[in-house]
């Protein structure tokens, strides 16, 4: 499954892009159990958006490629 997205995306860094959505739906979780936060779909994926902007950061200074 992971060897398929990793072709599908070409990117170096695909695992972290599994990484960053697991730990968003982790820590939307945990709000609700922990916070009594509703789990919404919507703040699930701000989450991800954040975190994975961050991880793009990273990327693009360990990593030298051409966005085209």
């Amino acid at each position: 499954m992971f060897k398929r997205f990793n072709e599908t995306l070409d990117l170096p860094f695909y695992m972290e892009i599994i990484v960053s959505m697991a730990w968003s739906i982790w820590t939307t979780r945990n709000d609700w159990i922990l916070n009594g936060i509703d789990p919404i779909v919507q703040g699930c994926r701000a989450r991800f958006k954040h975190e994975f902007a961050m991880v793009v950061k990273i990327c693009f200074f360990f990593f030298s490629f051409d966005v085209s």
